[in-house]
């Protein structure tokens, strides 16, 4: 009863609660690294940013200024690429999209050669084209293939095939996109369906979490470093202008084949902006965790590869570069100073009030038990140490393939 007296009052003023934990928080790691530990202040960048992003949010809740409607929005096509989905996957987000207030021009869907081939039933007018692979070539290929089969749009909606979505929300992305002409790709919130099952959905669930609260703000700036490819528009010029070059990237000799959203953002920002749309959010299926220590690595490996190249892109904003170098250097450094803050903190007397008084926050944010908000936080902490390990290990395999010798295309 009284947890769930807590939660009411959270839910009536998150708006200033999130402002206000986040500042209190970071006040206490500066207190702690001018009188305990000096080696703290590395995090201070970070809990500028931290603030930032929450700050940001906490505008944008708050934001009385209704968007304008445009008079006409701005045409639209949907490509998605398909391997092995399910087939209810399939229908549920057909269904989405034809139960959407706006309607695309056309939906190309490739099915990259998966062991039963896609069969939909087509209830889009004549509007949906399915291109089956002779044999499977990859999600870049595929997506190549797409827009190349697309004729001319505005925008170019791409759609994991395991998405669900409310039937305003393109029109709503839509509206939010017309104003911005110098966008060329713009990405949404992603929610993970039943992120709660186990602690490793979650923990993943909470990383988008933090990443959306972190594309919001960069968004402000015109600058998102790497929209999710789940579900993201990019302008039809810009996309088929960059099919070339995104088909032939290689790093170190290798062909890059994963990192599909991080390439195309990457690409984007060279020749105008990202953005993240607020107020939109999509819904993607429970992850399948098949070799999932595999898909860590080649995305740790993307990551760092195209927050390097971003760096040193020569026509970026300031604002790209500021911010690329700072998710390069927190990279490295995140978990070691999240280790020492730990150490430093156990050597506290009010350690355990603190303790207390973040659990109960823990508790009352996620509707959970104690006992399962101190297990999640100790599994978290674990497999936040086990990616650092798997980071660094990343690393020294790029560094044996010569990846200093990279040249920027």
């Amino acid at each position: 009863m009284g947890n769930s007296i807590l939660k009411n009052i959270y839910q009536q003023k998150r708006k200033y609660l999130d402002v206000f934990i986040t500042l209190s928080s970071n006040a206490l790691i500066l207190y702690l690294a001018i009188s305990e530990n000096k080696l703290l202040l590395a995090m201070t960048p970070f809990l500028v940013l931290r603030f930032a992003y929450v700050f940001n949010n906490y505008l944008l809740r708050n934001k009385q200024v209704s968007s304008p409607v445009a008079e006409k929005l701005q045409s639209f096509s949907i490509i998605i690429c398909t391997y092995n989905e399910p087939d209810e996957n399939l229908q549920n987000l057909f269904r989405c999209i034809a139960d959407s207030t706006v309607q695309p021009q056309e939906i190309i869907v490739i099915d990259d050669a998966s062991n039963t081939p896609v069969q939909v039933i087509d209830t889009l007018d004549g509007r949906l084209k399915i291109i089956h692979n002779e044999k499977n070539i990859g999600l870049r290929k595929s997506q190549i293939r797409a827009i190349e089969a697309l004729q001319p749009v505005d925008y170019v909606l791409h759609i994991d095939s395991d998405m669900y979505f409310e039937n305003n929300c393109i029109e709503k992305s839509l509206q939010f996109i017309s104003p911005k002409p110098d966008g060329n790709i713009f990405g949404v919130r992603i929610t993970i369906k039943n992120a709660r099952s186990n602690y490793l959905n979650t923990y993943i669930h909470s990383s988008y979490h933090g990443n959306y609260y972190k594309r919001l703000f960069e968004s402000s700036l015109g600058v998102t470093l790497a929209c999710n490819g789940a579900f993201m528009f990019t302008k039809y010029a810009f996309i088929r202008s960059i099919t070339t070059a995104y088909g032939k990237e290689s790093f170190a000799g290798t062909p890059l084949l994963s990192g599909t959203d991080k390439a195309i953002t990457n690409f984007a920002l060279q020749s105008g902006k990202s953005y993240t749309i607020p107020d939109v959010s999509v819904v993607h299926e429970q992850f399948v965790y098949k070799d999932y220590i595999k898909k860590i690595q080649r995305t740790f490996k993307t990551s760092i590869i195209y927050q390097l190249r971003t760096i040193f892109l020569p026509n970026v904003s300031p604002w790209v570069r500021v911010l690329s170098t700072l998710d390069v250097f927190s990279f490295f450094i995140s978990v070691p100073l999240q280790v020492l803050l730990l150490a430093t903190l156990l050597q506290l007397p009010f350690f355990y009030i603190f303790i207390a008084a973040y659990l109960l926050v823990l508790v009352v944010r996620n509707d959970k038990s104690v006992i399962e908000v101190v297990k999640y936080n100790a599994y978290r902490f674990a497999i936040g140490i086990y990616f650092y390990l798997l980071k660094i290990r990343t690393l020294l395999r790029l560094r044996s393939t010569g990846w200093g010798n990279r040249k920027l295309s």
